[in-house]
């Protein structure tokens, strides 16, 4: 790695490990092994390294989650797809999920990075809309739609993760149709 790309791996290390407000440039310096004037080479502050590190970790998110999506399929199954995405980028890159989930919810960051859209999530919130729309999806709006299906799919992840549950395929397969059930008219 490089040594940008060691600035990037030692804030997400530090935010995730350690939480948001304890992130400092003294930390990141001694984390990556850079100097002061390596740091600010490539970032001119703080905001500026974590929106990135957000930004980089979203887009391996994006690939994750749309790889192999369908937009043409049905929509249950472009549904799956998308949950089963999520579910799987969760357990493949929990330290990501993990900050993530705190710049999202964070106060103290800048609004640009808490209410940034990502193409995965334009999908899904498209999706929901779509089923909401053609009268498949009750009338919830996509956003809480979004927000109770992914948080579904990564609760499973995050206790498989912590040994509470093993992991198995059907086990996705009946929260994912359970999501869909939640969220259907019939």
């Amino acid at each position: 790695m490089g040594k940008r790309e060691d600035i990037l791996t030692a804030t997400l290390d530090l935010v995730v490990d350690e939480g948001l407000p304890a992130l400092s440039f003294s930390k990141i310096f001694d984390k990556a092994s850079v100097g002061a004037g390596t740091v600010y080479h490539y970032f001119p502050g703080k905001e500026a390294l974590v929106l990135e590190v957000y930004r980089t970790v979203a887009e391996r998110m994006d690939t994750a989650v749309l790889a192999g999506y369908d937009a043409s399929g049905p929509l249950k199954t472009r549904f799956a797809q998308l949950l089963t995405g999520v579910a799987r980028f969760a357990l493949d890159h929990p330290r990501e999920l993990a900050f993530i989930h705190s710049c999202s919810h964070a106060p103290s960051i800048p609004a640009e990075l808490r209410h940034r859209r990502t193409a995965g999530m334009d999908m899904a919130l498209a999706l929901f809309a779509e089923g909401r729309r053609d009268g498949v999806f009750t009338d919830m709006p996509p956003m809480v739609a979004l927000a109770v299906c992914t948080g579904a799919v990564t609760s499973l992840a995050e206790w498989v993760l912590a040994g509470k549950l093993e992991w198995d395929d059907s086990m996705l397969a009946t929260v994912i149709e359970s999501c869909w059930k939640g969220l259907s008219v019939v």
